[in-house]
């Protein structure tokens, strides 16, 4: 499985602008992490699991230690909807 299509939401957007200036190379680190991810997005180590409750229908992988990524499916691609450390997405 690969994804094909990046797209974000305004709520992924933001959050993201404000991790790159409180993070030291956290764009350049992102992108690379965002390029490997999408092409194997079952990788062990990105903890792949599907959500529950109020956030069912959405997907979330570990980026970092405490850094998660929280996205949907769409077609052959992933819609971003939000990134932070674990208690602020869920």
């Amino acid at each position: 499985m690969k994804f094909a299509k990046v797209t974000w939401g305004s709520s992924f957007l933001r959050t993201y602008k404000k991790i790159s200036r409180q993070v030291p190379d956290f764009d350049q680190d992102f992108k690379l992490f965002l390029k490997e991810f999408c092409q194997n997005p079952l990788r062990q180590k990105y903890k792949f699991h599907k959500l529950k409750g109020q956030l069912k229908g959405l997907c979330a992988v570990k980026i970092k230690y405490d850094l998660r990524l929280i996205f949907e499916y769409a077609g052959e691609g992933i819609i971003l909807i939000d990134i932070g450390k674990h208690d602020e997405v869920y």
